[in-house]
């Protein structure tokens, strides 16, 4: 995959370099997820973090230099991106994804909307209450038998 990708002049990775080995980061058990160009930092900070129990104000240097890392990581890809149309890895932007997706958009249009009163009860009340007040005139006996 290197090779094709240095036949078609794409860089792939960072140009940060991986100082954690595979063993190192398998004896500390480092998630695969973390095992990145910052999981040398991240090694010491999750000892630390044992060490004092997961106390969110302990741990600070350790804490700093791991996520300054993880985000100089994010503003790298983010240039590259920007650099090369087709993205960083030369696949191109791939499927946009739009949330809600089209199918779930038309579902939550032809779902009901919930009022928060029943306009149909509300009139029926307000015919009713005509109804009573007005001493039975056609108008009202009109009305009501209409909503009835």
């Amino acid at each position: 995959m290197e090779a094709a990708a240095a036949a078609a002049g794409v860089e792939l990775g960072s140009s940060k370099p991986q100082i954690a080995t595979q063993a190192e980061m398998a004896e500390a058990r480092v998630p695969l997820a973390y095992r990145d160009q910052c999981a040398h930092l991240l090694i010491p900070l999750n000892k630390c973090r044992v060490a004092e129990f997961y106390l969110p104000w302990k741990c600070e240097p350790e804490r700093h230099a791991y996520e300054k890392c993880e985000y100089e990581l994010v503003m790298e890809r983010m240039l590259k991106m920007q650099k090369d149309p087709r993205g960083a890895g030369g696949q191109g932007q791939g499927r946009r994804l739009h949330w809600p997706h089209p199918c779930h958009r038309k579902a939550r249009l032809m779902r009901p909307r919930p009022d928060p009163f029943d306009l149909g009860e509300l009139r029926l009340r307000h015919a009713v209450l005509n109804f009573f007040s007005s001493g039975f005139s056609s108008a009202a006996v009109t009305e009501f038998v209409i909503w009835m």
